[in-house]
């Protein structure tokens, strides 16, 4: 189910995102080895996807960390605050994410996690001089983040939301085209171009925004465009200039598709509705739609031991001499890849499922799979209940019977007797109640 407000006929989403994230994917090899250059040290794809694991570990704790150095607010702490945030949250048709307040001088506001449920972290050193439709447009695009999916690949980049010349020159294309496609949804949230525009030079100038014309600052990118060498910054950074975000977002403003959208969201906030329902698939509390098929579980797994080979290449040895097992050439050699699941592996596979699952309730296989580990009542999974999963999975790999009995079930043997369900994270589920 696709989301309405990102594709089809009326998506605001930036028309060049999707073609920019293919053309970054393509160069990856190419700017891995300028990343190495930079870093003066070999970068391959084994190194990127253990910064990747490493970021998902850190992630999925940080909301510790917020709680404890940070201000959390609900309807008894700045209830003005969060009541902004939910009313942005419901005509975005989005669960409204936590909010804290932070101490940061370099970022105004940032949407964090890689699943439910999300933060929402703002600095103190923005918040008092933002009014709030300018508040309500840097909420917004934030939101926009969450919805479009882009936050689970920021927040892994770079957590605190902070600038990373690395990050930039691998993923910057990407990066910055997400960032037109929020300032439009920022936009639509406070409907105003001129608050629009104002918060974004707030956000980039802070409180001397207030004493300057905006539209004149907008107009620096003719100089810009005017001199080619001008641009080379901008690749450095994973935002486009203050002065074209500026430029992009009032052009969009003028054109028939903003129109429509704006009076959609208007008549949402009247109406206490959403502007644009997010596609969900419901599914009854006792069905088990919801749960993974053996389709989804096997991709999962064959994603899983294909990472666990490649940021441990030197534990997997086949032939003589040594040959390694990594992303250059798991994918061409088949008959290497069973070799190598071999008991080793397959405790290190064990070990690195319950690190993942216990802290993130998902591995990177998951993730890609859209899959996510729950408790039996569609709770956050107890250690206790990962270790256990782990345990009978391993188990039930060793015995062949039960695998050809029970391999085409959505509910197996282990996730039973664990108390853990394996269901798609994108399902919504009716009720909270425990499924047998």
């Amino acid at each position: 189910m696709r989301d309405p407000l990102f594709f089809g006929p009326d998506s605001i989403r930036d028309e060049k995102e999707r073609a920019a994230m293919v053309w970054c994917i393509a160069a990856l090899p190419l700017s891995l080895g300028l990343v190495g250059l930079i870093l003066s040290s070999a970068f391959s794809a084994s190194h990127l996807l253990l910064i990747g694991i490493g970021a998902l570990l850190y992630v999925s704790i940080a909301r510790g960390r917020l709680l404890g150095d940070s201000i959390h607010v609900h309807t008894g702490q700045m209830s003005e605050l969060a009541q902004l945030v939910a009313d942005c949250a419901r005509v975005l048709d989005i669960d409204p994410p936590q909010i804290f307040i932070r101490d940061d001088p370099l970022v105004p506001i940032v949407a964090v996690g890689i699943g439910e449920p999300y933060a929402l972290v703002i600095s103190t050193h923005w918040l008092r001089h933002l009014d709030a439709d300018e508040l309500r447009f840097l909420v917004g695009r934030e939101l926009a983040h969450i919805r479009a999916g882009h936050t689970r690949i920021t927040s892994m980049l770079s957590v605190n939301g902070r600038e990373n010349v690395a990050v930039s020159l691998v993923l910057g294309g990407f990066l910055r085209r997400t960032e037109y496609t929020a300032d439009r949804v920022g936009l639509l949230c406070c409907g105003s171009q001129d608050k629009a525009l104002r918060a974004i030079a707030i956000a980039s100038f802070h409180s001397v925004a207030r004493e300057v014309d905006v539209g004149r600052v907008a107009e620096q990118l003719r100089e810009i465009e005017a001199e080619p060498s001008l641009r080379a910054g901008e690749w450095l950074a994973s935002s486009p200039y203050a002065t074209r975000r500026m430029s992009a977002v009032a052009a969009f403003s003028n054109t028939p598709l903003a129109r429509i959208w704006l009076e959609r969201f208007a008549q949402a906030r009247t109406n206490g509705l959403a502007a644009s329902e997010r596609p969900r698939r419901l599914v009854e509390a006792q069905s088990q739609r919801g749960f993974a098929g053996p389709w989804r579980r096997i991709g999962s797994w064959i994603i899983d031991m294909i990472v666990v080979l490649a940021i441990m290449p030197s534990i997997v040895t086949i032939g003589t001499p040594p040959s390694f097992v990594n992303l250059q050439n798991v994918s061409v050699a088949l008959p290497t890849l069973v070799g190598a699941i071999s008991g080793t592996n397959l405790v290190l596979l064990w070990l690195y499922s319950i690190l993942l699952v216990s802290v993130a309730g998902r591995t990177v296989g998951m993730m890609v799979t859209d899959l996510r580990v729950l408790s039996a009542d569609f709770g956050r999974p107890t250690l206790l209940q990962v270790v256990r999963r782990y345990a009978l999975a391993g188990l039930s790999f060793l015995a062949i019977f039960p695998l050809l009995l029970w391999g085409l079930r959505r509910v197996q043997p282990y996730d039973k007797y664990s108390g853990t369900r394996l269901v798609s994270a994108s399902a919504l589920f009716a009720e909270r109640a425990p499924v047998a």
